[in-house]
């Protein structure tokens, strides 16, 4: 799992499964 800090309260979570990439937005409070 990749972790990388967008601006503050955002995040963007790049999740790699095999061959599969998922990108999620995830909004920290």
């Amino acid at each position: 799992r990749f972790n990388e800090k967008l601006n503050s309260g955002f995040y963007l979570v790049t999740v790699i499964s095999g061959n599969q990439k998922v990108t999620k937005k995830l909004v920290v409070k």
